[in-house]
């Protein structure tokens, strides 16, 4: 019997329904079972201990580790998340839990998860096949549930007496970048924006329905709301301070949803409210802090005469922290070594200087980096598409750099650092 190749490996776990709890379970016992079958390290499935808080109303979701290699030298942490969101847009016809090569270029497979980042799952599994013989370093995989339902399960693996990252000294992830599929490939990834999510609620008085109509708080609220909607997007959020290199792309907010609604009969209350996303790039800032700059911003856009009030808060339903951003200096040894491996690597089918970019989109590595005071690199596969009908992967980006590059880490001669 031989190792499963890279397609029959990412239909395998396409084919799961990992949108749901209870196939995240049953994703995490097949991929724990597919370790100890192939002997890839030792394994074990960690439950989320019942102190922890979660979104969720119960605590069953699952994390993999694989503890592999045999060195002495530092512990290197390959970390990934098999979750995904669930299938939208997707035709009746469709069948986004089946794996399908793209007519049109036979390197390119389409399905749900397939880049968001269950391309990144098979990487690390497959890397680890034969890594027993790595004699400088251990390597840990710690595959997670729960990324694109606020990061439960890297939280989880970080919960002190749990401590799934003890004693690693470094990150490697194979999240998405969630940049434009025309960026320079291969690429190595060395920070990313962090999130908090607001809600800004707008609201009037309730007035007796002789002295206003219904229309005419409407129209009041779709003019504050139309106000709010053009000045979001221009709130300016101080930079990271130490990007000196400019790899950052600025902070962004983002309105994301809408809701207005005029209630009562004898009396006319208006409600809106907007769901407001901020992506943004200095770990320096509190939610605090910037919840108060987007106040000051959006404070003259509202006033009015007309005695509405508006308020921000919180996203509601969040219970775990934020994202943080993150970003690692280009001059770190590890930074540096990470990157000299992937050059090594890529010269042999490529002309091109492996580039450093900061990646976007939420992902668990600012949750690592900032609780665990360890440095971190992400090694992307090549994709496209994610959380959409036309999610895709370039199958060569995992077996043609992915896969090597992490194989030419755990097998380094010498210290990383």
């Amino acid at each position: 019997m031989h190792f499963p190749t890279a397609p029959q490996l990412l239909a395998t776990l396409v084919g799961q329904e990992s949108h749901t709890q209870q196939g995240q379970v049953a994703i995490a016992e097949q991929i724990a079972d597919f370790a100890r079958q192939w002997d890839l390290g030792d394994v074990r499935v960690e439950h989320f201990p019942p102190e922890v808080k979660f979104s969720g109303e119960e605590p069953i979701l699952r994390n993999i580790v694989i503890e592999a290699g045999s060195g002495t030298e530092e512990i290197i942490v390959y970390h990934g998340h098999f979750d995904t969101v669930p299938p939208s847009g997707y035709l009746p016809s469709d069948h986004p839990l089946q794996l399908t090569q793209d007519p049109h270029n036979n390197d390119i497979f389409h399905g749900l998860g397939s880049f968001d980042m269950k391309a990144g799952v098979v990487a690390i599994l497959m890397s680890l096949y034969k890594m027993r013989t790595a004699d400088h370093r251990k390597i840990r995989a710690i595959l997670v549930a729960g990324e694109e339902n606020q990061s439960e399960g890297t939280h989880a693996a970080l919960q002190k007496g749990h401590n799934s990252f003890d004693k690693a000294r470094g990150v490697i992830s194979t999240e998405i970048p969630v940049l434009p599929e025309d960026a320079p490939y291969p690429m190595l990834i060395i920070g990313r924006p962090g999130r908090i999510g607001l809600r800004l609620t707008i609201e009037g008085v309730v007035m007796h329905a002789g002295n206003v109509t219904r229309h005419e708080i409407q129209h009041l609220l779709s003019e504050r709301i139309a106000n709010a909607l053009h000045a979001i997007p221009h709130i300016h959020l101080s930079e990271h301070p130490n990007d000196y290199d400019h790899l950052m792309s600025q902070s962004m907010c983002v309105p994301t949803a809408i809701n207005t609604q005029c209630m009562g009969a004898l009396s006319v209350a208006g409600k809106g409210s907007i769901d407001i996303a901020i992506h943004y790039t200095n770990p320096t800032l509190s939610v605090a802090e910037i919840m108060e700059m987007v106040r000051r911003h959006l404070d003259p856009v509202l006033q009015n005469s007309y005695e509405l009030s508006f308020k921000l808060e919180q996203e509601p339903g969040r219970q775990l922290p934020f994202t943080q951003p993150w970003l690692e200096s280009p001059h770190h040894p590890f930074i540096q070594k990470i990157r000299a491996i992937q050059q090594d690597h890529v010269s042999t089918i490529s002309p091109h200087t492996v580039p450093l970019y900061a990646g976007r989109g939420v992902a668990d590595e600012g949750v690592i980096v900032h609780q665990q005071n360890i440095p971190a690199v992400c090694i992307p596969p090549h994709g496209g598409g994610e959380h959409t009908r036309n999610e895709h992967v370039h199958l060569s980006s995992i077996t043609g750099n992915v896969v090597p590059t992490l194989r030419a880490i755990a097998s380094y001669d010498g210290s990383l650092f």
